[in-house]
């Protein structure tokens, strides 16, 4: 496959691959671990004082997805895999974004390298293969965004996913207060956004349509959207102003 300026595709799962034909490819065996599954679980268990077991945890969390993704290049010489690796080592110390489409859909995973690379020349098999250790700390996979319209005072979303989403709001004009709600939680902002303002609840920070910072959370009870269908009630001030409903459905 080629190559892309700010990434590399991977092709060829399996009976795709084609040691004749040089590009990026997947490795023919284990190509990849740890993202068909879910991540492992995060739990603290307090034993029962002189008794079996232990307690029931207070939460079920998981922690961190830890994806191996094995590939090679084939066709390369031994000067031109000096290119490939610094392609490859390129991908060190910055956020990347992890994308496998398959039968379900293309599914999407936030992460960074988390062990060294060292890329190896295998001269034989005319080739350079290397494995790339991502950490992702949100666990979840994503699909694309979708943008849903206000109307009538509320926005709704279908999660089509197995697990929780973090929606983002985004009011689309000059505004001075506006709120989502959904079974009792509140999100309230206060400010003076003349060219509107963009509330992603996975963190909470207001921000205008430029990237700066933009009035305060009065009430942050943030949400998620569970998997299935949801409403969420939304108001501004003054009223009418066009909102907007930002989120990706979601999976373990």
């Amino acid at each position: 496959m080629d190559r892309p300026q700010d990434g590399v595709i991977l092709g060829g799962l399996r009976g795709a691959y084609n040691p004749a034909l040089p590009g990026w490819f997947l490795q023919p065996d284990n190509p990849i671990s740890g993202w068909f599954g879910t991540a492992s679980p995060r739990v603290d268990l307090s034993p029962v004082p002189q008794g079996d077991g232990a307690y029931w945890p207070a939460q079920l969390l998981s922690e961190h997805r830890i994806v191996t993704i094995r590939g090679l290049v084939r066709g390369v010489s031994t000067i031109e895999a000096a290119a490939e690796r610094a392609t490859l080592n390129a991908l060190a110390g910055r956020r990347l974004t992890v994308c496998v489409e398959d039968a379900g859909g293309p599914r999407f995973a936030d992460g960074f390298v988390s062990a060294a690379l060292d890329p190896t020349v295998r001269v034989l098999q005319n080739g350079l293969w290397f494995s790339l250790i991502i950490t992702c700390p949100d666990p979840n996979k994503y699909g694309l965004p979708v943008d849903v319209p206000a109307v009538g005072g509320a926005v709704g979303f279908d999660n089509a996913g197995n697990a929780p989403t973090w929606p983002t709001f985004v009011v689309g004009g000059p505004v001075t207060a506006f709120t989502a709600a959904i079974d009792g939680q509140v999100v309230s902002w206060a400010g003076n956004a003349p060219s509107g303002v963009v509330i992603d609840t996975y963190d909470g920070v207001p921000l205008d349509p430029a990237g700066n910072p933009a009035g305060v959370l009065v009430d942050d009870d943030v949400f998620q959207l569970p998997p299935g269908a949801s409403s969420v009630a939304v108001t501004t001030t003054p009223a009418g102003v066009p909102v907007s409903l930002r989120a990706r459905a979601a999976w373990r």
